[in-house]
């Protein structure tokens, strides 16, 4: 899943994910300064990335249960 971190904004900015799912986060930051990314929510305790500008990593989470979880 294709994730962009760019200065104040979330792309894409909702995420479908079900239950059981294992997605691997493939985060870009195109701007020019650092951003961290957190999913936690529901069973799932802080998986976080944190990426530098103009850079690129990946972040497998798995997702236990169905539910909301917050992506900052």
């Amino acid at each position: 899943m294709n994730i962009a971190l760019q200065e104040w904004e979330l792309i894409p900015a909702a995420l479908s994910i079900s239950a059981d799912d294992s997605v691997t986060f493939n985060i870009s930051n195109p701007g020019r300064f650092g951003h961290a990314l957190e999913v936690r929510g529901n069973g799932t305790l802080g998986h976080f990335a944190t990426i530098c500008g103009d850079s690129t990593t990946t972040m497998t989470v798995s997702f236990e249960f169905s539910g909301t979880y917050r992506i900052l």
